[in-house]
């Protein structure tokens, strides 16, 4: 089916949410998270995570449109870790797969 094949790019862009929190790179955040608010930018910029680790649940793909549906274990500099549950919208553009939205 034509969704199978977007998985791939689509998994791409969670990779790369991974390693932007964890590098702190801003700029790889822009480029999956067009229009990403100030304190978006300011969280990865930050690189309060020492690890982010998401596991896909499920990808949902309807024409240009992506839920993907993902547990987190995030592990802090300090040791402690935070798990929690998330949903991302995605949307394609031109340029590929791109964040819209970040849920609980």
């Amino acid at each position: 089916p034509p969704a199978a094949s977007e998985e791939p790019a689509i998994r791409k862009v969670i990779a790369d949410f991974e390693r932007a929190f964890e590098t702190g790179d801003v700029a790889l955040w822009k480029s999956i998270r067009p229009g990403a608010a100030d304190s978006e930018l300011k969280s990865v910029s930050q690189k309060n995570w020492k690890q982010v680790n998401i596991t896909i649940e499920s990808i949902d793909v309807l024409q240009t449109r992506a839920i993907v549906r993902n547990s987190r274990k995030d592990i802090r500099p300090d040791g402690k870790t935070y798990p929690f549950a998330q949903t991302l919208t995605l949307q394609k553009e031109a340029s590929g797969w791109k964040i819209t939205s970040l849920g609980p």
